[in-house]
């Protein structure tokens, strides 16, 4: 719906002059509002390591004055792809639980850009890892190839000043298919 602007001319006699652009200028003004930026504040959240693929880890809030639909992005500091944020919702969740690991980052500064579809925005938000126990301690062990060995497999397990501990079997079986490692009774 139209409505009239206010009056560019100060005079009736500059009216008068420029009555044919100002008529045009009277018709082609609207109501319509200013639209403004989104709003987005720094924000925390904290989420255990090794959690599950999909796992809820929080809601990005982020406001629009005008309450036009917002864009949610990641676009920078989510190593590893760790994080995926729904575009339309800002629900951030984990999307690769090998990258939620406490030992080797305990903290994900990601920073988050909202769109109105005019103007955008950008905030930290910041995920902590929280530590989790596992049947090994802290650390799980590893089995890696060794080369130049008598043995082509070594299980390191590393000890809380982090240098590797090796153990080294005389002798064991390694199930192709599953996996699974023995000890040969040979």
């Amino acid at each position: 719906m139209s409505q009239p602007c206010s009056n560019p001319f100060p005079s009736p006699s500059q009216q008068a002059i420029y009555s044919g652009v100002f008529i045009f200028l009277l018709t082609t003004c609207s109501s319509e509002e200013i639209n403004t930026a989104p709003t987005i504040d720094p924000q925390n959240f904290a989420i255990d390591e090794n959690s599950a693929y999909v796992t809820f880890v929080g809601q990005v809030q982020a406001t629009d004055a005008e309450n036009d639909p917002l864009y949610f992005k990641l676009v920078l500091g989510n190593a590893k792809f760790a994080f995926a944020i729904n575009s339309s919702s800002g629900q951030l969740t984990v999307n690769n639980k090998d990258a939620l690991d406490y030992e080797r980052q305990n903290e994900f500064q990601l920073k988050v850009e909202i769109d109105d579809g005019e103007f955008k925005a950008q905030a930290d938000v910041v995920v902590t890892i929280n530590n989790q126990e596992t049947e090994f301690g802290n650390y799980n062990p590893r089995i890696y190839e060794k080369e130049g060995a008598s043995l082509p497999y070594q299980i390191l397990y590393p000890n809380i000043t982090m240098k590797p501990l090796n153990f080294l079997f005389s002798s064991f079986c390694m199930e192709r298919v599953k996996g699974e490692m023995t000890t040969d009774p040979s």
